[in-house]
């Protein structure tokens, strides 16, 4: 990607911020619900696409060649390059010679327990973009917030979750209602059980 090196200065930062909230309908019969990995992959790519296409007009008119700087996951990577490529963009297997992208996120997702229903996750997730020409200068500040909330089946949840620790929840509660009847239930079961036990020892002495 070829930029007048003028433009890589502190003074021309570029900060913008994306916020994409979607929520998506209630279990897919179709298969198995997207990880949260894939989730936060695509969101990212979205918002790298829009922050590339909106710094560089050239990027228009001629393929443009990042390498992309993110410690993620193998699946994360081949998702972000793959849409990248999809539109026009080249990404480099080293930072040498050409321009580099950092991407780094701060996540906090919520899944939130339903007795007898689906339960409810609730993704937000915060990206973080800096674009750095080949000399090692500053061109670009990027700041995307993205958000996401649906359903799952309890089956579901590992599979969603996995392993990278953007995608695990960070937060498992149980809605209001469980909670309440958990709360009315156990003072009901230790007076029975003190009940019980004092009808025990007044027979046992009898």
């Amino acid at each position: 990607m070829q930029v007048p090196a003028k433009r890589f200065t502190l003074s021309t930062i570029l900060f913008f911020m994306l916020s994409v909230a979607c929520v998506a309908p209630a279990i897919s019969a179709d298969g198995p619900p997207a990880t949260n990995e894939e989730m936060i992959a695509s969101a990212t790519g979205e918002a790298l696409i829009k922050m590339l296409s909106e710094y560089d007009d050239a990027l228009k008119e001629q393929p443009a060649l990042v390498y992309l700087n993110m410690d993620a996951p193998a699946g994360v990577r081949t998702r972000i390059t793959a849409l990248l490529m999809d539109h026009g963009v080249r990404v480099a297997a080293t930072g040498e010679d050409v321009a580099t992208i950092r991407i780094e996120w701060e996540t906090s997702h919520r899944l939130l327990k339903r007795s007898g229903k689906p339960h409810q996750r609730e993704l937000h997730t915060r990206a973080f973009f800096s674009l750095m020409s080949a000399e090692n200068e500053i061109a670009a500040a990027t700041e995307a917030v993205f958000t996401h909330s649906d359903e799952l089946s309890k089956a579901d949840v590992e599979h969603v979750q996995g392993n990278w620790p953007h995608s695990r929840f960070h937060q498992t509660e149980e809605s209001k209602r469980r909670s309440l009847i958990k709360k009315m239930a156990e003072p009901v079961l230790i007076i029975g059980a003190a009940a019980t036990t004092i009808y025990l020892l007044y027979n046992v002495r009898s």
